[in-house]
């Protein structure tokens, strides 16, 4: 637990054991998403994004199916939307491999330094991990 304002400690425990962030890893995308992209931009999803493990069944994208940044923004955070994610990643760095090294710069310029980020929107990965020393510094406020 950190004070949000300073970004001090107040309680920690195992705060540098390595977990899998599964998706809590939607925090880095959104951030990346928000800097990259204009509101009212629109994303189209691809094959590769609509074959991700459907983290909702309520709202699954379509080949082709076209999405504005804010509305991705809002199915990646509100929804959890696997699929979301990957489209973002895709519209931004052409790839998940190439969106990941967006994100691992993303986390280094925050702070985080116990972290390694491999998917947009958290699916198991052995090589995808983060502590809970690294989300508290992500989830603070970067205003």
């Amino acid at each position: 637990m950190i004070d949000a304002k300073t970004g001090e400690a107040i309680y920690s425990k195992q705060n540098q054991k390595k977990w899998f962030p599964a998706s809590l890893t939607k925090i880095v995308t959104a951030m990346i998403l928000i800097d990259s992209v204009k509101p009212g931009t629109m994303l189209t999803a691809s094959k590769q994004a609509v074959k991700q493990d459907a983290s909702n069944p309520y709202f699954l994208l379509k080949v082709g199916e076209r999405m504005s940044r804010d509305d991705a923004l809002k199915a990646l955070l509100v929804m959890s939307c696997n699929d979301v994610a990957t489209m973002i990643a895709e519209h931004i760095a052409g790839s998940e491999a190439k969106f990941s090294v967006l994100m691992n710069k993303k986390a280094k310029e925050i702070g985080v330094s116990n972290s390694h980020f491999v998917t947009p929107n958290g699916l198991h990965n052995p090589a995808h991990y983060t502590t809970a020393s690294d989300m508290a510094l992500l989830t603070r406020p970067h205003i």
